[in-house]
């Protein structure tokens, strides 16, 4: 029972890594010279295509502990397009930003 609440838990874990490492790469790369829409794309594109492809893959595997391990690697990649995500929204919306990421 203790041992699938830990597996439970790998998908969020790996999604908040994610999710951070995602607003340091974009930061890291726009500040290099970058052109910001060009790595938010490429933050999207690798992320979402990733992380379909470890989605996929966790449903073939017997191992419950690899089946974690590549959902959280899923999360992980999806979560690389959530800082990019948002901060679209601030540089679109301004002082609406909230309302326009909520639509």
């Amino acid at each position: 029972m203790a041992e699938a609440a830990f597996l439970a838990g790998f998908p969020l874990f790996f999604g908040g890594l994610g999710s951070f490492f995602g607003g340091l790469a974009s930061r890291r790369l726009e500040t290099s010279g970058a052109r910001t829409a060009r790595v938010r794309r490429g933050l999207a594109i690798t992320g979402f295509f990733s992380a379909g492809i470890l989605l996929v893959l966790s449903t073939h595997l017997d191992n419950p502990w690899l089946a974690m391990v590549a959902m959280g690697a899923s999360s992980f990649s999806n979560d690389l397009a959530m800082p990019p995500s948002w901060a679209a929204c601030m540089d679109v919306g301004g002082k609406y930003a909230g309302s326009l990421a909520g639509a």
